[in-house]
């Protein structure tokens, strides 16, 4: 990392955006357009994504496991590498938020997809 928060290699932000948690993090931060997302609301949307079930469907208890997940295992790391920021309960743009974005709209990730392997990508079943 440099002073400014940036990440010295490019493999910086691919560790940070290996996991797809991580990644709809910085999508929804995208999709708030500069106003920031509430952590909760973080939290239901991605458990929608992952269930494919609407925000209001989701489990109340699911839901502040997956919050408690977000803030202890995704959450920190984001920071750490200035990909986010975070003050009270809303989660915004980190000084290397645009890199990480670029990343992803560049693989062709958008939120419908962060939860996937990348789009286009084949598994092996082996």
């Amino acid at each position: 990392m440099n002073n400014d928060r940036t990440p010295t290699r490019v493999d910086d932000v691919f560790v940070q955006l290996s996991h797809p948690r991580r990644r709809a993090l910085i999508l929804l931060v995208a999709a708030a357009g500069g106003q920031g997302v509430d952590l909760r609301t973080a939290a239901i949307t991605i458990y929608a994504l992952e269930h494919t079930i609407r925000p209001t469907d989701a489990e109340t208890r699911a839901v502040t496991n997956l919050r408690t997940n977000l803030k202890r295992s995704h959450i920190p790391q984001l920071i750490a590498s200035g990909l986010l920021a975070h003050k009270d309960e809303r989660l915004t743009a980190g000084p290397a938020f645009g890199v990480s974005l670029d990343v992803l709209l560049s693989a062709g990730y958008w939120l419908g997809t962060a939860h996937q392997q990348a789009p286009g990508s084949e598994t092996n079943p082996g």
